[in-house]
């Protein structure tokens, strides 16, 4: 719903304006070119402002100018429960906060309609015109020069280029090409398009040249959670279906965490978050019974041995993640209790679902410290750290396991863990001397032998973002003579793993394993690693998924055959797929 259709108020001198949601943006075009001004906004048709506004629609101007985000400086909302919420105002400035109106950016409705919206201006430019071009963009971007738009069709650079004549002659000179002027052509092309799919289904993807667009809901972002956060402590926003999909859609990888440049403790707050959702939302019968099964047989070694024999039986509706998913593999291998050696005195750390899917993966850690020279310790008196509950909203259950585990494990002078998840949920809850694998082996003491090998090394976002551990686990790999560790694109982006986030939202977490696949294959590795559990078995179903099963390790068990001397073709002859 959105109200009116005039302009409220227009500060020529200010270069800004406020206006009624339902106004158009040909209206609010014409009047403003009266005064020299306009709105740089160009997208598809002649859409309201509101629309703009909760589509987050933009056109080729987006390069210059930004998008709704960037143009709204105000907002005036009415959220679902009749409140009427103001925020900003008509001054153009650059502070740090939560700002309802990027909140309200690509929320297609959902938060509630937009009554007047307060607008950031641009004089008219005096000329503007297009040349087309076969530079690179990377020649455009190493430049001086300032366009307005830039798109591509057909291989070829469309650049816009806008202000005073003197100005855009110049920066015409400065590049070979043709002019040209394509975005006339365009916008009847994106006039001629059937209306935008709304709030209630998917969104289109904006038509034009080039790839197609991403779009982010800001409600979907660090920043809109943490608003929603806090309209859930102070009332003002009350937790149903729509805010708890928006916390449910987190990986929490914690990308955010190592990007903020003002601290922020996001990984905190989610945590709590989603144990508030658990404790205060009544999620349906079919969401409430999958939880449950996960938690009555993931964290139990004997039940998930058990279900793993039944893999291979069909798998009805909200149980198909987990059979699509499932390891054609298990390890249940549990290393020797101890292994003596000189040094520090270590407990290894086996983990719920690492001590029947990777076993091997402990046996290969155990090895390797000890030759490495550590007295090294695999008490059977362990059980499930409780990373898996915390960081799915059961938060008492995920701290009492960790207190469980620090207990049995007390009196070693490391706890040293090879899952991220593990060691990053036992060192946020205060379990001291916890280290992953990696830390205590950037510096090799064992001898290592040559192991000739292409391996795609893939960073586990708890091991990179949530423990800050990047440096280490990459001079473990390097420190194996003839190893080339390749790099996969978008190291930063989650696989998709995120605990039980590919079980519970597996469409959105098989598109991530298969982007991280298609990168991981882009290298042409001889073989894919990563340090973390769920990273290994989300990134081999969709290796398996593309056609192209590919041998994965744990970088522990790269060194472990170093040191063994073992041969490539050993190597990967019984690798897991």
């Amino acid at each position: 719903m959105q109200t009116g259709s005039e302009i409220v108020e227009h500060e020529p001198g200010d270069l800004t304006c406020i206006v009624e949601g339902g106004i158009r943006l040909s209206t609010l075009r014409a009047a403003l070119a009266e005064h020299g001004q306009r709105f740089s906004l160009d997208p598809p048709g002649d859409p309201t402002l509101a629309e703009c506004l909760v589509e987050d629609l933009s056109g080729p101007l987006r390069h210059r100018f930004g998008t709704m985000r960037d143009l709204v400086i105000g907002v005036t909302v009415l959220l679902p429960d009749g409140t009427r919420a103001h925020a900003g105002g008509k001054v153009v400035k650059n502070v740090a906060g939560y700002d309802l109106g990027k909140l309200f950016c690509g929320s297609r409705g959902r938060l509630g309609s937009v009554e007047q919206l307060a607008l950031r201006l641009h004089p008219r430019p005096a000329a503007a015109r297009t040349i087309v071009t076969r530079a690179g963009w990377q020649t455009l971007h190493r430049s001086q020069l300032v366009p307005s738009a830039v798109d591509l069709a057909e291989g070829q650079l469309h650049v816009l280029f806008e202000g005073s004549q003197r100005a855009v002659d110049a920066q015409l000179r400065a590049l070979d090409g043709e002019e040209a002027d394509p975005w006339a052509e365009l916008r009847v092309l994106q006039a001629s398009l059937p209306g935008r799919v709304r709030w209630d289904g998917e969104p289109a993807p904006l038509v034009r040249p080039g790839p197609r667009v991403a779009y982010v809901e800001e409600a979907r972002s660090p920043r809109g959670r943490i608003y929603l956060m806090a309209g859930l402590v102070d009332g003002s926003i009350p937790l149903n279906d729509t805010v708890v999909e928006h916390f449910d859609h987190c990986h929490g990888c914690m990308a955010c965490v190592t990007a903020c440049p003002s601290g922020v403790k996001y990984d905190r707050l989610i945590e709590q978050t989603r144990d508030y959702v658990e404790e205060h939302h009544r999620r349906a019968p079919v969401e409430r019974l999958v939880r449950a099964g996960i938690f009555a047989v993931l964290p139990h070694r004997r039940r998930l041995r058990a279900a793993l024999l039944l893999r291979k039986l069909p798998a009805p509706g909200p149980l198909a993640p987990l059979k699509k998913i499932a390891p054609p593999w298990a390890a249940p291998e549990w290393p020797p209790e101890h292994l003596p050696g000189d040094g520090p005195k270590v407990a290894v750390m086996a983990g719920c679902v690492a001590s029947v899917v990777f076993g091997d993966v402990n046996v290969a850690t155990a090895r390797v410290l000890q030759a490495e020279g550590y007295d090294v310790h695999v008490p059977r008196a362990q059980s499930c750290c409780g990373a898996l509950y915390a960081h799915a909203g059961r938060l008492d259950d995920g701290l009492a396991r960790a207190r469980e585990l620090a207990r049995a494990l007390d009196g070693y002078d490391y706890i040293v863990t090879n899952a991220a998840g593990c060691g990053s949920h036992l060192k946020d809850h205060g379990v001291q001397n916890v280290v992953d694998v990696s830390e205590l082996l950037s510096t090799p003491r064992a001898e290592r032998q040559p192991l000739p090998l292409r391996v795609a090394f893939q960073d586990s976002c708890h091991l990179r973002h949530a423990q800050g551990v990047s440096a280490e686990p990459r001079s473990m790999l390097d420190a194996i003579p003839g190893l080339e560790r390749l790099e996969p694109a978008e190291q930063e982006i989650c696989c998709g793993s995120a605990g039980i986030y590919n079980i519970v939202q597996p469409a959105t977490a098989a598109e991530l394993g298969d982007r991280k696949a298609a990168h991981v294959l882009a290298t042409e590795p001889d073989a894919y690693a990563s340090g973390n559990p769920g990273c290994l078995v989300q990134v081999t179903a969709a290796l398996r998924r593309a056609g192209r099963p590919t041998p994965a390790f744990h970088p522990i068990e790269l060194v472990d055959a170093s040191i063994l001397g073992l041969s490539p073709e050993q190597l990967l002859r019984d690798a897991r797929r």
